[in-house]
């Protein structure tokens, strides 16, 4: 691992992530029936996940090394490209040196790469070496990225809470509760109280600007209060400028803290899921399981780890098609 301060191109890391291993990563990555299902249908298949994702002997990385260590160590910002090869966007070298910052972007990470087998382990492995070769601040661990990177950034900030504190989200973002699954009760409450999600988008990119506002409105009704938006003037879809970006870090070096809004927003939220979850429960008992599977589908993609495990109860006695042709209820899965 390269040590000395500036860029440091094609760098090469070799120690696995245990987060990023197939069954951890897909756990927190689909929605508990899809999940439920998979592994439904590689066990009766005899198959099992491999515990590595990634040949790391094919696998490279950008670094950044800012000029100074501070004094709680390195802060971190793992970030996720939307082009081919990792780059240092024009301009930020000067800002990561002043806040003590490194950068690891890892090489075809792009929008053309499929997310769950390769950019999602890329920057959890990227974490884990980086981590175990620095003097990282715990306080200072973040996901980034632009475009479709930052769409990704975002999944994994809510996926992983216990490995990032926040998130920089650079002109792309999704909604929670649709596009991104909610995680289960207790990530999600970690997620909402300690961590920092700073969005910035150019004021000339309109319609990246509609998709952050959507993601937090999505993120608000889920009781997360430590949001910020800082528009780039003069930016159309580009990387934030270095004075856009400053900002950024200072937002997210602000510490997070819980609130009491969180308390009073999170009790009708999780009304909510009980009352979702009810309805499904007199769909079965009308024997409606046409609509029981509507019900199903809908809270699973709508509550995702919040309707857990009782979504995966209900439809077993559902027994309507959501793990395959075997899944009557209480039958395991043909060998």
């Amino acid at each position: 691992m390269p040590s000395a301060p500036g860029i440091h191109l094609n760098t090469r890391f070799h120690m696995d992530a245990s987060y990023a291993a197939p069954q951890e990563l897909l756990g927190r990555m689909l929605t508990p029936l899809g999940f439920e299902a998979t592994r439904r249908r590689l066990e009766a298949l005899g198959t099992r996940l491999n515990p590595r994702v990634l040949d790391l002997g094919g696998e490279t990385f950008l670094v950044y090394v800012p000029d100074h260590e501070p004094d709680a160590g390195y802060r971190l910002l793992v970030f996720v490209p939307p082009w081919p090869s990792a780059q240092l966007p024009d301009g930020w070298g000067p800002v990561l040196d002043r806040y003590g910052i490194i950068f690891v972007s890892a090489d075809r990470s792009g929008n053309d790469e499929n997310v769950l087998a390769r950019r999602i382990p890329l920057a959890l492995t990227a974490l884990a070496n980086v981590q175990a070769a620095f003097r990282i601040d715990p306080r200072s661990v973040w996901i980034g990225g632009f475009s479709g990177g930052s769409r990704v950034a975002l999944r994994i900030a809510l996926a992983y809470p216990d490995l990032f504190t926040g998130a920089f989200l650079n002109a792309g973002s999704d909604t929670i509760g649709d596009t991104i699954p909610l995680p289960p009760a207790d990530r999600l409450e970690r997620a909402r109280t300690s961590m920092r999600l700073v969005y910035s988008t150019g004021d000339q990119d309109s319609e990246s600007a509609a998709l952050d506002q959507a993601s937090q409105a999505s993120l608000r009704h889920w009781c997360f209060d430590n949001l910020s938006s800082l528009s780039d003037r003069g930016r159309a879809h580009q990387p934030a400028s270095p004075a856009v970006l400053q900002r950024a870090f200072e937002e997210l070096i602000r510490m997070s803290s819980a609130r009491e809004e969180n308390t009073r927003c999170a009790a009708p939220r999780a009304t909510d899921v009980t009352h979702d979850l009810n309805a499904i429960e007199i769909a079965l008992s009308r024997n409606d399981r046409q609509e029981a599977r509507r019900l199903l589908l809908d809270a699973d993609r709508r509550l995702g780890g919040l309707a857990a495990p009782w979504s995966i109860t209900l439809a077993d006695r559902c027994a309507c098609g959501l793990f395959g042709k075997d899944d009557r209820a209480g039958a395991p899965p043909r060998p």
